[in-house]
């Protein structure tokens, strides 16, 4: 018997990652056609499965290997490890590139649920920048951020939600009619964003700096941190 052992972590809540083992609709959503995979039990945090192919041309019949998915809560997300037995070591090489995709599709859907929110995330984090009232200030970077979110760009770096509000109120000192906001869609691949924004005065049409920033989210959903990029 040869054994395949992998594991990678993702920026997401034990308990979303589970729904994908634990829900059958959920789990099929991450399984091509034509592996037939048949959960033999099911215990907290950790399934085992029989694995085959439909077709008698593949080297694996239908229940001819089992295997077992089991998670393990990790300080930022969730670690997902792979064990799958096969009866010698060359059917066991085949199908390392095929578990490394399979976890990327997983992990795919995963964070695609955790951080469904991400869009809004980013948006609060904008009006944060747009606020003049330090409280209601606080009150957006708590609904958008981590306690420890670190925000790094040309002109700042803080490694707190109360350093970031402070130096968003230092902005408005310096940069009192100062608006902020997304420019177009965000790009989300697993827990990290892309947003375009642009900086202009209130009572403007005229955009003097643009930019993008790369956003970071924690395992529950919020925003644990920003790295802004200037364009100009």
């Amino acid at each position: 018997m040869s054994v395949l052992e992998r594991k990678i972590s993702v920026v997401a809540e034990t308990a979303t990652v589970w729904a994908f083992l634990s829900d059958p609709q959920r789990f099929a959503s991450w399984w091509p056609r034509g592996i037939t995979v048949e959960v033999t039990s099911s215990v907290e945090h950790q399934i085992s499965f029989l694995y085959g192919y439909e077709s008698p041309e593949r080297p694996i019949p239908v229940g001819g290997s089992k295997g077992q998915l089991s998670l393990v809560p990790v300080s930022l997300g969730t670690e997902i490890e792979v064990r799958h037995e096969f009866a010698d070591a060359k059917v066991r090489d085949l199908h390392v590139p095929g578990w490394r995709y399979q976890l990327a599709v997983l992990a795919n859907l995963v964070t695609a649920d955790q951080h469904r929110h991400a869009e809004q995330r980013i948006d609060t984090w904008f009006a944060a920048w747009n606020e003049t009232d330090a409280a209601k200030r606080a009150v957006l970077l708590g609904e958008a951020t981590t306690e420890d979110v670190a925000f790094q760009d040309q002109h700042g770096f803080v490694e707190s939600r109360s350093d970031v509000a402070e130096h968003i109120g230092a902005v408005h000192l310096h940069m009192p009619n100062m608006y902020a906001a997304r420019d177009g869609a965000i790009q989300r691949t697993h827990a990290t964003a892309v947003a375009a924004w642009l900086t202009k005065p209130k009572d403007s049409d005229q955009v003097p700096l643009r930019g993008t920033n790369v956003f970071d989210f924690a395992k529950d959903g919020r925003i644990r941190r920003v790295v802004g990029l200037w364009s100009a």
